[in-house]
């Protein structure tokens, strides 16, 4: 099907994520019979599996932001996390070995995030881009590694911009914070109630704000956006 190899053609620079996603649709997408309700159900299992990614991408985000509060994970608010299903291979040659078998992306995410938290990593937030890493010490890293513009990291940019990093009296900043609050309890609503509210979101609509909102701070940060230019981005009027 056009639309089906279409999206899995986007998918290439990423072969695991896939081959994946091609077995996830396989599982799920019945045969072509030729008529019009298959590709209305393909069309539909090929955003569901997009859903679903954009939801775990969602989730990973506060499951980090939980665990570093406390070193633990909340088995109730994340239940995947007590359990998670997959199948599994012994091979003898020579000694036993193990090898792990999934059919969907998410599968095989959920299985990556339980190995990487059992080994009791240390996780920080980059205060300059936002986002999750893994410091090369365990001595407190404020930026991270990343390759952020003109070749140079967080770690490398951001000291110069020490005085430009907002106070949390900041409008800008305490915008940023109070809407992502307001979006993310108005998703997890949504998913409860899907289409019963006005202000019905998914993971695709809260993942673009999320994106704009994020480079309106860091644009504001740099001094490439006034606070009022900001904060028309980042406010969400009901």
């Amino acid at each position: 099907m056009k639309e089906v190899n279409i999206f899995l053609e986007s998918l290439k620079p990423e072969p695991v994520i896939q081959t994946l996603t091609l077995a996830f649709l396989e599982d799920n997408v019945k045969e072509d019979d030729g008529s019009a309700m298959f590709v209305c159900e393909a069309i539909s299992e090929i955003q569901y599996c997009i859903q679903e990614l954009y939801a775990f991408k969602i989730v990973l985000d506060n499951i980090f932001l939980d665990y570093m509060k406390d070193g633990k994970i909340n088995s109730e608010r994340y239940p995947f996390m007590s359990h998670s299903e997959f199948k599994t291979i012994h091979l003898l040659d020579g000694t036993v070995k193990t090898q792990y078998l999934f059919r969907a992306p998410v599968k095989y995410y959920v299985f990556l995030l339980m190995q990487f938290l059992s080994e009791n990593p240390v996780i920080a937030r980059c205060e300059n881009c936002g986002n999750f890493f893994v410091p090369k010490t365990r001595k407190k890293t404020l930026y991270c590694d990343r390759i952020i513009a003109d070749g140079k990291t967080c770690k490398q940019v951001a000291p110069k911009q020490k005085h430009k990093q907002l106070a949390e009296s900041d409008p800008v900043i305490e915008a940023y914070d109070r809407t992502q609050r307001k979006m993310y309890k108005r998703l997890e609503r949504a998913a409860d109630m899907p289409f019963q509210n006005v202000r019905y979101m998914d993971y695709e609509m809260y993942d673009n704000w999320m994106k704009t909102a994020q480079n309106a701070k860091k644009d504001y940060i740099a001094g490439n956006l006034t606070a009022e230019e900001a904060l028309e981005i980042i406010e969400v009027n009901d």
